[in-house]
């Protein structure tokens, strides 16, 4: 399966990637009766293949519909997803599978408000899920025309959706410069709303303040396990924000984190599940950037793409980290040696550890949205070698990928496993 112009896209409940394609170029070379290019693609991380769906081969998620993809997230149920298009006149999708962790085939549905924008500001808080044909060769290679036929509510720049903790969907208008939210309530929506972005909020820089215009550009989101919604800005400031989670448009509570290098853009941010540590990309920052000086002295030039590594200094801990194992180095725990195997398994995971002392330990796994899918209690384990067996036959056999924790006196170590 070939892909085009790959942007972002999301991690399914099951443990696959979703990628998108940011086109609507036409062509049929395959002679499939399919546009070649404008779907989602599901890839199994485990074989690094395209999925099938029962057809004998890999497809592309054409039920889905065809536009220029940007994002697109699931819902805990496992059916539901959101996605947008990255277009000037791009429109908010829901898709409801008709069978749990297969996304092959189901319903289509196209948001539209009961009223419309006022210069990218909402009139009504209600809107309404219109249904948009996705049964035929045809109407797949036609969403972006019949959504708008429909009267879809056309959103400057769709770049990304996220679902909040209590359920309530987030997306950004780039071109809008906001990022609105809403509650899906089956076959409409409800409290639709700007949450953060469209005016200018007072930031705090220790001492003293200054009022900063939001702008527009405002891309990828991630929520972080405090609540706090982070907002990339692709173009306007560049800025990565912070908007807590009491945040409301009459009592802001926006923070700025950084400001991106002269002509680059910050993309990519996620979270890893336990959310220690946040993953971000800068891209394409100017070549003539000249030096400057960072936070431990040293003399930096920000003149090329870079993926960054963030995290609270709690959370770096102490000893060397390596694929498969840490030595824990600490006064608590000296030579605490921790593996987890195998990486590919079956039913069973294996955790094994070597403790210097008598310690407390705690082993979590995690599924690629963060649920804790099992858990062994606290136990306070004499010094020695341990062998720990996690029993998953219980496990959804969907579920691909996964994230071992294991914290030995409160240092942690995690390793990603996937099932065969």
């Amino acid at each position: 399966v070939k892909t085009e112009r790959n942007c972002s896209g999301g991690v399914t409940p099951w443990g696959t990637i979703i990628t998108c394609e940011e086109t609507r170029t036409t062509g049929d070379v395959n002679g499939d009766g399919y546009t070649d290019t404008g779907w989602h693609v599901e890839i199994d991380p485990a074989t690094r293949t395209v999925r099938q769906y029962g057809n004998g081969k890999s497809e592309k998620l054409w039920a889905l519909g065809r536009m220029s993809h940007e994002n697109i997230v699931l819902a805990s149920d496992r059916k539901t997803a959101y996605f947008g298009e990255d277009s000037p006149d791009g429109a908010v999708y829901k898709f409801v599978a008709n069978t749990t962790d297969n996304l092959s085939a189901g319903t289509l549905y196209v948001l539209k408000l009961s009223a419309a924008l006022s210069s990218g500001e909402p009139t009504t808080t209600t809107g309404s899920w219109v249904q948009v044909p996705n049964t035929t060769k045809s109407d797949r290679n036609n969403t972006y025309s019949l959504a708008t036929n429909l009267g879809a509510t056309q959103f400057n720049g769709v770049e990304d959706l996220e679902i909040a903790s209590n359920g309530q969907v987030y997306f950004t208008s780039k071109g809008n410069g906001r990022v609105y939210r809403f509650t899906d309530n089956g076959s409409g929506l409800s409290s639709f709303q700007t949450f953060v972005g469209g005016q200018s909020y007072a930031i705090n820089y220790g001492s003293g303040s200054v009022s900063e215009d939001w702008g527009i550009g405002n891309d990828n989101l991630a929520f972080d396990g405090d609540g706090n919604l982070w907002v990339l800005q692709d173009g306007g400031r560049g800025h990565i924000w912070v908007v807590r989670p009491s945040h409301t448009q009459t009592s802001p509570r926006v923070e700025l984190f950084a400001t991106t290098p002269s002509g680059a853009e910050s993309t990519g941010i996620t979270f890893s599940p336990d959310k220690k540590f946040m993953f971000l990309s800068i891209q394409h920052p100017s070549s003539t950037n000249s030096s400057q000086t960072d936070a431990s002295g040293t003399s930096v030039s920000f003149n090329a793409a870079a993926t960054i590594v963030i995290a609270r200094k709690e959370n770096l801990g102490d000893g060397s980290l390596r694929e498969e194992a840490m030595d824990y180095s600490s006064e608590e725990a000296n030579n605490n040696v921790v593996a987890v195997f195998p990486s590919l398994f079956e039913n069973e995971v294996k955790v094994r550890f070597s403790l210097h002392e008598s310690a407390i330990v705690n082993i979590s796994m995690l599924d690629m949205t963060g649920r804790v899918v099992k858990a062994l209690s606290t136990q306070n384990i004499e010094k020695g070698d341990k062998e720990v067996v996690l029993d998953l036959s219980d496990v959804s056999q969907a579920d691909k990928a996964f994230v071992v924790t294991v914290d030995v006196n409160g240092k942690k170590y995690s390793s990603k496993v996937f099932r065969k």
